[in-house]
């Protein structure tokens, strides 16, 4: 090899290292005073089809394929979702109900439908070869169901499904399709963000939820334009041309190295995929420029990786409801052990020095019926009932002793009583410092009264 074939081989090293690292392109393009609807594919060449004219660009040059007549000027990607469908490119109005067919000679409406208005910010996707509409905002009201154009009639038709756990419904959500499978996340709802991700079964329109947008993910609104590569969905501002890739099949998302030139940029153009490339257009300064990456680069560009969702613990139903009945009956048990002590004694009643239960009658001593009487007002120890003035008469010089051996007297005569269901004592301990307390209710019926109710 002599020197002149190794210097081009040099050159040529040299040249491949810098085009590899040169991942992203950005050319001035002069298109007149045309505006962009749409950019469409066509073999190695890109369609740009204005408002004016139509242009075709193809390795760096730009020519003007034909003029346009004004007819259908105000169809663009702004108002329209550009969807390829067995290798056609079709224009479904945003709100839905317009259908334009796009190609580089003619701009073509071929729905029947009216513009309905009624479905802004909806998830619009191709699946089993129909296009189908999920949610939406319009007429003051967010959306929760799906809807098909039918090629035979080329008209919206609504999806009627028995699934009655839909998710909230909303406008602008992210989805993702994969084969039958339909994800769902976020989106906007009555002025506020959305944070729930769902899973469909495109098949029979049931749902289920998977979690909860980790607080690392944007909150907010999904952008407008996207590609797909992969079956997943690369969204890009339209200022600033910042890229976002959603994978909720794999639950996590990425951003792309932010291009530092492009920062004041805004969108022009839909996205496409031309060969092994994406292209899109640009403009800042009023001067327009044609961007472009290759796939594998633009796909190397999202580099971190972060959460997207938590996925959601859910219980089996039947878990839930076995639980909450068993929860209940300990429940029940603890009430009625409870209620069935205290009610030992219901209905008891105090009227003079007697004591009456149903047939059963319990004569009690005085001191037995002064005593009793202070347990049902009040709590008290041996030493206070001593010490009360209105007991001194039969209680004053009486030790502790003397009014404990009362207190048994009384849970004596309950005991021997067969009536009142074997009660052990009426009257119990609630220290060790000899507070003793009245167990149940007993109820003092004498007085005035008495004369208006008579005897219990």
């Amino acid at each position: 090899m002599n020197l002149r074939e190794k210097g081009l081989c040099i050159l040529f090293l040299f040249n491949s290292i810098c085009t590899s690292a040169q991942v992203f392109n950005s050319n001035k393009i002069d298109i007149e005073n045309d505006r962009i609807q749409f950019i469409i594919p066509d073999e190695k060449k890109l369609i740009i089809i204005g408002e004016s004219s139509v242009w075709e660009y193809c390795e760096g040059k730009i020519k003007k394929y034909r003029p346009k007549s004004s007819q259908n000027k105000n169809i663009n990607h702004v108002g329209y979702t550009l969807i390829e469908s067995n290798n056609k490119y079709i224009a479904v109005e945003n709100g839905l109900g317009r259908v334009f067919n796009i190609t580089k000679d003619s701009i073509t409406r071929i729905d029947n439908s009216a513009s309905l208005k009624n479905n802004y910010g909806n998830s619009i996707f191709i699946y089993d070869q129909n296009i189908i509409s999920y949610g939406g905002y319009g007429f003051w009201k967010f959306h929760d169901y799906f809807t098909r154009y039918s090629w035979k009639d080329n008209e919206w038709f609504f999806i009627r499904n028995s699934n009655q756990n839909m998710p909230i419904g909303r406008s602008r959500p992210y989805f993702q399709i994969d084969g039958d499978k339909l994800f769902l996340a976020g989106g906007d709802n009555e002025n506020k963000g959305l944070d729930d991700v769902h899973l469909f079964d495109l098949n029979t329109l049931k749902s289920k939820k998977l979690g909860k947008l980790s607080s690392g993910f944007f909150k907010k609104t999904r952008p407008i334009n996207y590609i797909i590569l992969d079956n997943v969905n690369y969204y890009v501002e339209s200022k600033g041309l910042e890229w976002l890739k959603v994978n909720l099949k794999e639950n996590y998302f990425s951003k792309a190295t932010k291009q530092e030139h492009l920062k004041r940029h805004i969108l022009e153009s839909n996205p496409i995929i031309q060969s092994d490339s994406i292209f899109y257009f640009s403009k800042h300064d009023e001067i327009l420029r044609i961007n472009s990456m290759s796939i594998e680069d633009f796909k190397k560009s999202f580099i971190d990786e972060e959460l997207l969702y938590v996925s959601s613990t859910k219980f089996n139903q039947f878990i839930i409801a076995l639980s909450t009945i068993v929860i209940l009956i300990i429940l029940r048990i603890i009430y009625l052990k409870v209620y069935l002590k205290k009610s030992k004694f219901h209905n008891i009643y105090l009227q003079k020095n007697y004591l009456t239960y149903k047939k059963s009658l319990i004569v009690l001593s005085e001191k037995e019926n002064l005593v009793l009487r202070e347990l049902i007002e009040e709590e008290l120890n041996v030493e206070d009932m001593i010490e009360m003035k209105e007991l001194s008469k039969y209680l004053n010089g009486l030790n502790k002793k003397e009014v404990l051996k009362i207190i048994q007297s009384l849970n004596s005569k309950f005991k021997k009583d067969k009536k009142l269901e074997n009660t052990l004592s009426i009257i119990k301990v609630k220290n060790t410092n000899n507070i003793y307390k009245l167990i149940g209710t007993i109820t003092i019926y004498d007085g005035w009264y008495t004369f208006f109710w008579g005897k219990p």
